[in-house]
């Protein structure tokens, strides 16, 4: 409890969020990465801390930017920054609520007592909300002031926002908002966290970008994917955490045998005998595993280098019929452009870091807590 404090308490006095710094995401859609490219995640994370373009400065600037409500559902939230960011937004009489994984609201060593972090909110007057469940509260998004949306690959902890390879989606657009909004109060007031109650009908017109959106379970997700990718005419790349899904495998097996440019970067970390990865590479797609000590946390699909799929969505069962995930399909050259350029990084990565020395986390623990209906979802 005291180094938490401590943590919190230097979060606070090194600096306050500017939300300025929205102002030079210029596109009404705009995409922000982590500066994780290094082999070592403890220089990855000094990198990360001092870059004022890594997505924690984004993500705090996200947050000090909402005036009236903030509405948070993310599956964890354990970075002292990201919960200064959000006792500030309290402080200056904005509604903050969140949503979070139930477990993650546990102390990770002693269950039966709060984590540090969400004790913080709670005695701020937060509310928290945090139901247990079957499947996992697996999603990574946020609205501020129902004009602007903050979502995607990352969560709020000290790893992902300075460690793991993540990226981040932020909208400015109330007609996204609102479909965003409409997940979060089914999930918040209506505890309907046994479906994916909201969704687009038909894409959004963002900007130069065009958006498809949809939540599991139930949501109709590994649909859209499946469909996104039986269109692809060219070229199919992905950069994924974890990849089970055996329907998802075969599609992309198929387009590589019809001639389509097929690869992928995968975490090491879920390199198991459950993963997608030894078989597709039999079918001769191009394949590297991460150059990354920490975790490869995107969930990206590109196509034809004009479409992305990205989110929380890992291709998995469990995301597919138990967990509560975003999915959001985005039909724009430029921003395919971006993701293609992370892609390009992550294979430089991949091909140039040196072998690296095991991760000390819980993803990379295989064995019984790998099963192919529930591989470890970050």
């Amino acid at each position: 409890m005291k180094k938490f404090i401590l943590l919190v308490l230097l979060a606070a006095a090194s600096s306050r969020a500017d939300s300025s710094l929205l102002d030079t995401l210029t596109n009404p859609v705009s995409i922000v990465f982590n500066n994780a490219y290094k082999g070592l995640y403890v220089d990855n994370e000094k990198i990360g801390a001092a870059d004022p373009r890594n997505s924690d400065k984004y993500l705090f600037a996200f947050i000090a930017s909402a005036k009236k409500t903030l509405d948070v559902c993310v599956y964890d939230i354990e970075d002292p920054g990201a919960v200064v960011a959000l006792l500030d937004a309290k402080s200056r009489g904005v509604r903050v609520r969140v949503i979070s994984e139930y477990d993650n609201t546990l102390d990770k060593t002693h269950g039966n007592v709060p984590q540090e972090s969400y004790e913080h909110l709670r005695a701020a007057g937060i509310a928290v909300a945090a139901e247990k469940k079957s499947g996992l509260m697996h999603c990574k998004f946020a609205i501020a002031d129902g004009t602007a949306v903050w979502f995607a690959s990352m969560n709020w902890t000290h790893n992902a926002l300075y460690r793991d390879n993540n990226n981040n989606v932020f909208v400015r657009s109330p007609e996204v908002a609102v479909i965003f909004q409409q997940e979060f109060d089914e999930l918040f007031d209506n505890h309907k966290y046994n479906r994916g109650a909201a969704g687009t009908k038909k894409p959004v017109r963002v900007g130069d970008a065009e958006i498809s959106i949809r939540f599991s379970p139930e949501g109709g997700v590994q649909a859209s994917l499946l469909d996104a990718l039986q269109h692809a005419t060219n070229s199919i790349r992905f950069m994924i955490f974890t990849f089970t899904d055996r329907d998802i495998g075969n599609l992309m097996a198929k387009k590589k045998h019809a001639g389509l440019t097929v690869e992928g970067v995968f975490d090491e970390c879920q390199i198991d005998r459950f993963s997608e990865f030894p078989w597709l590479g039999r079918q001769g797609v191009k394949e590297w595993h991460d150059g990354n000590q920490a975790l490869l946390h995107h969930k990206v699909m590109i196509l034809d280098d004009e479409t992305v799929c990205c989110g929380s969505y890992n291709f998995s069962r469990s995301a597919e019929r138990s967990n509560n995930e975003v999915s959001v399909i985005i039909r724009s050259r430029r921003i395919a452009a971006e993701y293609r350029a992370e892609f390009d990084r992550l294979v430089f990565a991949a091909e140039h870091n040196p072998p690296l020395p095991p991760y000390d986390h819980p993803a990379c623990e295989h064995g019984s807590a790998h099963d192919a209906a529930r591989p470890v979802p970050r």
